[in-house]
């Protein structure tokens, strides 16, 4: 046996270990995805909700709008529930802060303040979620790298194989 038959036979024996391996790290990666992906799409869905809902509610407190009594006070009501459960899907403490003043400005019917500070919230929110998709396309790309590292293992795999094993394919 020579050296080129010795390697070709420990990288046989190896490649489906190889292989094993990193096809166990790649459906690791793609569940973080999946599971990111899914985290994603139920923040975005509260956060919709909850912009909605303060929408509606500082539109009741306009001086121009024509709102009878209970219906403001459920359209507030439901902001206030939103912006409760809104605030345990954003970890960044400016927009708990400015949450809690737009509920602070709706309580106290003050509407110009309530606006500035939803506008101020939405151009926060906006960026923290243009930041949160660069994360997200960082880990798509990831797995491409690993693929491309296997495809250049299998072709070293075939560099290595006796010419006799290549011309039998």
């Amino acid at each position: 046996m020579d050296l080129g038959s010795l390697i070709a036979l420990v990288l046989a024996i190896s490649s489906p270990l190889i292989t094993a391996v990193i096809n166990a790290w790649h459906q690791q990666e793609m569940k973080k995805i999946d599971v990111f992906t899914h985290e994603q799409e139920i923040r975005s869905k509260h956060i919709d909700e909850y912009l909605h809902a303060a929408g509606s509610a500082i539109a009741t407190l306009r001086p121009s709008s024509v709102c009878n009594a209970s219906k403001e006070q459920s359209e507030i009501g439901v902001f206030v529930a939103r912006s409760a459960s809104v605030i345990m899907y954003l970890d960044d403490d400016e927009c708990q802060k400015y949450i809690n003043r737009i509920v602070d400005a709706v309580e106290g019917k003050e509407c110009s303040a309530a606006y500035q500070t939803f506008f101020t919230l939405s151009s926060r929110l906006a960026e923290l979620e243009a930041e949160r998709t660069r994360e997200l396309a960082q880990i798509l790309h990831r797995p491409g790298m690993l693929q491309s590292l296997h495809f250049r293992i299998v072709n070293h795999i075939r560099r290595f194989q006796p010419r006799r094993q290549r011309k039998g394919r």
